[in-house]
């Protein structure tokens, strides 16, 4: 079955039901199918963690901060959040923390 997304507002506990029932309801939307009403699945069981073990891999030094050095080793305090991140770049003043911008 295919209905109006219009007449579908209206009749959405009916459609529910329907669905409920095993009919296939599609609401569409200038004349063209735009959502399907489908019942809602329960979860069925317990999230397993581990599932990607293995096919992960992270950086020995993932946790490690680097070095004040490059584009942070000039940053001054941002204004708007205090962050040591206000950099220049392309004529503004830029926060890499917050984005907060100056230009001029």
């Amino acid at each position: 079955m295919q209905i109006d997304l219009s007449e579908a507002e209206v009749m959405l506990a009916q459609l529910g039901e329907l669905v409920l029932k095993g009919e296939e309801v599609v609401i569409a939307k200038a004349g063209k199918p735009y959502l399907d009403l489908v019942p809602h699945q329960e979860h069925t069981g317990p999230r397993l963690p581990g599932r990607f073990k293995g096919r992960i891999q992270m950086a020995e030094d993932f946790d490690e901060m680097p070095e004040e050095s490059g584009a942070l080793s000039n940053a001054t305090q941002c204004g708007a959040c205090g962050a040591m991140a206000m950099v220049r770049m392309d004529g503004c003043n830029l926060c890499l923390e917050c984005g907060d911008s100056k230009c001029g």
